[in-house]
């Protein structure tokens, strides 16, 4: 939960902006949010957060796969294409999960579809960083094209991490990770969550 407040608060109120080293004091920013691969799960509670930094004036441009783009429908976001390769799980090899199992070690074949999702994304990225020149971006975890690029271009980077595979205690908000339970995600707003 704490996680999610910081991020919340990171985005809802000023902060200071490496680039000019200054407090925006409210001004409108350019942000960009990122996820290329995995479920709408990564990337909903964030698309959650604009609906209060659109209000704020701040825009909005999210940045996904050509298959991920109607997740975004019904936010007051502006889509940007990083390309179109679409996950084939008949290409990975699945074996049973055991306890002992890290996330991957049960699938084979992923790390050829994740290399192949940087290698096609990355130009994009490189091209929206010139062209729009974003003061901050989020980038989901399984986004690596788009944590390099921002980190090339000195932009402000705010890295999503949703729970997958959280150590110790559940975490405080009402999806069960690994569960046979439905998700809340699709019911619930990001604040009722909490």
């Amino acid at each position: 939960m704490n996680y999610l407040i910081f991020i919340y608060a990171l985005l809802t109120f000023p902060f200071i902006n490496s680039k000019e080293n200054d407090y925006l004091s409210g001004k409108p920013m350019k942000i960009g949010i990122s996820f290329i691969t995995g479920s709408r799960s990564h990337i909903h509670y964030i698309l959650e957060i604009t609906k209060i930094l659109n209000q704020r004036g701040h825009s909005i441009h999210y940045l996904t796969m050509d298959h991920f783009k109607s997740i975004g429908n019904g936010y007051n976001v502006t889509y940007r294409s990083v390309g179109n390769v679409a996950m084939d799980a008949s290409n990975f090899k699945l074996k049973p999960f055991t306890r002992k199992d890290d996330f991957f070690s049960g699938i084979t074949g992923i790390d050829k579809y994740v290399a192949e999702v940087y290698t096609r994304s990355f130009p994009h990225y490189e091209d929206f960083y010139k062209t729009h020149k974003p003061d901050l971006m989020i980038c989901d975890f399984s986004a690596s094209s788009c944590v390099d690029s921002a980190a090339k271009h000195n932009i402000p980077l705010v890295f999503n991490y949703q729970a997958l595979g959280y150590a110790g205690k559940p975490p405080s908000y009402h999806n069960v990770n690994s569960g046979l339970e439905p998700t809340t995600i699709e019911g619930l707003s990001f604040l009722e969550r909490l």
